[in-house]
């Protein structure tokens, strides 16, 4: 048993510590500036400790991405709606998070889109409630590019008007019939 000297109550575990400090350090430093190194100093354990628990840099922002997406409010899953209103709650629940939004803008870096949109759909894909390609790419731009906004009301009006347009196929013949062809 390791004695924590001086400490008031014992410190988390090493894994925990990892996840904590990597997840603040690919948020204010992005992945590729971010050092196993530092990442290992600031959990206060060795770089072979995340060798041991996530294998590589990449397996451990994997976790941390999967740890950030956890943390959101149960209640995306909840109280059913539209497609529209179940994006919206995921993108608007996303951007409420401190370290989110931040995350997902580095995940196609850190993870390629497969692994990017492999933890996305593991995490959220069972609040859209439908198995829709259309909706889960929708869902990953939307937080990607729409995180960082602060204006929440227009926000959501861009979301609805985006997957409104999508799923409406008054909207989809029109655009077909509106559109200027070429012979």
């Amino acid at each position: 048993m390791t004695v924590n000297r001086g400490a008031t109550r014992p410190a988390a575990p090493v894994r925990e510590r990892l996840v904590l400090e990597a997840t603040r350090l690919f948020s204010t430093d992005g992945f590729a500036r971010t050092s196993l190194s530092r990442t290992a100093g600031a959990a206060e354990c060795s770089v072979g400790a995340v060798h041991f628990h996530f294998g590589d840099k990449r397996g451990l922002f994997r976790e941390c991405y999967r740890a950030a997406w956890r943390a959101l409010p149960v209640s995306i899953d909840e109280g059913g709606g539209t497609v529209a209103d179940r994006v919206v709650r995921i993108v608007d629940a996303s951007s409420a998070d401190p370290y989110l939004p931040r995350l997902a803008t580095q995940a196609v870096e850190a993870l390629g889109t497969s692994g990017a949109l492999g933890v996305e759909r593991e995490l959220w894909g069972p609040a859209l409630g439908a198995n829709d390609s259309v909706a889960e790419r929708l869902v990953a731009t939307l937080i990607r590019d729409l995180t960082t906004s602060r204006e929440t009301q227009s926000r959501d009006q861009v979301v609805r008007a985006l997957i409104d347009g999508l799923f409406s196929s008054d909207c989809q013949s029109s655009r077909r019939m509106g559109s200027v062809g070429s012979s």
